[in-house]
């Protein structure tokens, strides 16, 4: 699977979904030896979820875990609350993200 690249025009900001640790930039510590996890480099926010058994119901749980993060920072980033008063905001922009890397990785038949 080819990383993902999404556009978050309305904040400015892009979001790279990687399925091999390959694809990550040299800016991600040593440290790091999850199969999954988030990290932002300049408004560049990446995910990394390993796919080394298809698109399972694990892969899916993990990947909506991680772009959560993603989500929260870019709002926090930019001043929007996501508390339960503006739950929504949070919710449309994970789906947002989730359906960019789902049209990608599981296309239409």
């Amino acid at each position: 699977m080819k990383k993902v690249i999404i556009n978050v025009d309305m904040y400015d900001e892009k979001v790279i979904v990687c399925f091999d640790r390959k694809d990550l930039p040299n800016v991600i510590s040593e440290e790091e030896e999850g199969e999954y996890y988030y990290f932002s480099h300049k408004n560049i926010h990446y995910v990394l979820c390993t796919n080394k058994c298809g698109i399972t119901p694990s892969f899916i749980q993990c990947l909506s875990h991680e772009l959560n993060h993603v989500a929260m920072c870019i709002l926090y980033e930019r001043g929007v609350g996501f508390g339960y008063e503006e739950q929504e905001t949070l919710c449309y922009m994970q789906d947002f993200l989730m359906r960019k890397v789902l049209d990608k990785v599981m296309p239409v038949k």
